[in-house]
């Protein structure tokens, strides 16, 4: 048996988390002989990869983020690259798509984005896709990115695709022939597996396929053996600047987690921050932390600087006293773990994560005007008064497990009409 996984973002360290849980699972259900193949952003396995046979190819459009490896020109030429496909060959792409016009759309993706995706789509007997919260206008205001082209070519090729735990939405400002593609796509797939409400209410308005919630994959790691400290005095924390360009307040973002992490050191803590992003890739945070730590005169305010493999990142933050996360899956790693957790909720998604565990009031809009509210709800967290129940966690895990198992169960394929 052959299983895709489309979508994997290489340089992010969630959806690392998400990559290592879902194929450990996926390899844990199937049969011995499966082989879990993949598509990413940078077309290998990652480092950590445990799988046997397994290959890998880039989502569609290649290369388009820069990477530590590559020279000044390659990183220009990959700039451009992205900006072709975003701007010209995906657009034109969906449009096909949009309006049935199937064979020139075909032929289109095959000169634009290779045989190989085309290969192991064709080739799969599943076909998972994981993303975040990509089908939406967060990341991109036309919600047209690789995982949507990912999602088409699987349709197109008559592979209905697993969506497998997303946040999906808000469409708002996209384009009709983009909602349209959406829908389309929606409709052709087997499963769509959401993460939240808000997603639920996206889906049915443009799809007939039934929305399934289902937790994260990252809650999966509740069931694995890690190592605790119950006298932990460290604080886990992870901030989250991908994407930003505005330098004014990417300023005073810092100072807040300064005047945070020295009010938390003045109660005897120490604070140590945990990049979400691998070294040099778009969205590294570590220039940011590197200027951010050389302003406080304490060595008990550090950084990790070396990259980590989904379980030694969980295992960090596994060994803290408490979380402090901006980046989604900093904070699910805490709910997972019933490590005591503070969060900055930069989507919905997060809130209504930390209310499944009734930690709502731990919940932040923003670090930049809340320093004193977040230590204070580090206090209340560490004391037992608001921590998250693993018996939650657990269940949770269970429920991934049951919906994974029932995803490998073959099924006819779906009539695609609108």
């Amino acid at each position: 048996m052959k299983v895709l996984i489309l979508n994997h973002c290489s340089h992010n360290k969630g959806d690392n988390s998400v990559l290592y849980y879902l194929s450990g699972a996926i390899a844990s259900e199937a049969e011995r002989s499966t082989q879990i193949n993949l598509s990413s952003s940078d077309g290998s396995l990652p480092f950590w990869w445990e799988h046997k046979n397994s290959q890998a190819c880039y989502w569609p459009g290649g290369s388009i983020f820069k990477s530590p490896n590559s020279s000044t020109l390659e990183n220009t030429f990959k700039r451009l690259n992205f900006l072709f496909h975003r701007k010209i060959s995906y657009k034109a792409f969906i449009s096909l798509y949009s309006n049935r016009m199937d064979r020139p759309a075909k032929a289109l993706a095959t000169i634009l984005f290779g045989k190989k995706i085309k290969s192991l789509i064709k080739e799969a007997d599943f076909v998972f896709c994981t993303g975040g919260h990509h089908i939406s206008n967060v990341l991109e205001k036309d919600c047209i990115n690789p995982q949507l082209i990912s999602l088409a070519l699987a349709d197109l090729y008559q592979k209905p695709p697993i969506l497998w735990s997303q946040s999906i939405g808000p469409f708002n400002g996209a384009p009709s022939y983009a909602i349209k593609a959406i829908g389309r796509v929606f409709n052709s797939c087997k499963k769509i597996y959401v993460r939240d409400n808000l997603s639920i209410e996206c889906v049915k308005k443009i799809s007939t396929t039934p929305p399934i919630e289902t937790p994260d994959s990252v809650f999966l790691s509740t069931k694995m053996e890690l190592e605790k400290s119950p006298e932990s005095k460290t604080i886990v924390c992870a901030i989250y600047t991908a994407g930003i360009n505005d330098q004014d307040y990417i300023k005073r973002y810092s100072e807040s987690w300064k005047s945070v992490a020295l009010e938390l050191v003045s109660k005897g803590y120490n604070v140590k921050f945990i990049p979400m992003q691998y070294k040099g890739f778009g969205g590294d945070e570590r220039d940011v932390l590197r200027k951010l730590i050389a302003t406080c005169s304490t060595d008990k305010i550090t950084y990790i600087d070396e990259d980590f493999s989904p379980k030694e990142t969980i295992t960090e933050f596994s060994r803290s006293a408490c979380v402090i996360g901006h980046k989604t899956h900093s904070v699910i790693y805490g709910l997972a773990l019933g490590v005591p957790t503070v969060a900055i909720a930069y989507h919905e998604k997060t809130n209504y994560f930390m209310s499944l565990f009734g930690l709502e009031k731990q919940s932040f809009p923003e670090i930049i005007g809340y320093e004193k509210e977040i230590v204070a709800a580090v206090g209340a967290a560490v004391s037992g008064e608001a921590s998250p129940s693993a018996k939650i966690s657990l269940a949770f895990a269970k429920d991934l497990e049951k919906k994974i198992t029932e995803s490998l169960k073959p099924q006819s394929q779906k009539n695609n009409q609108l």
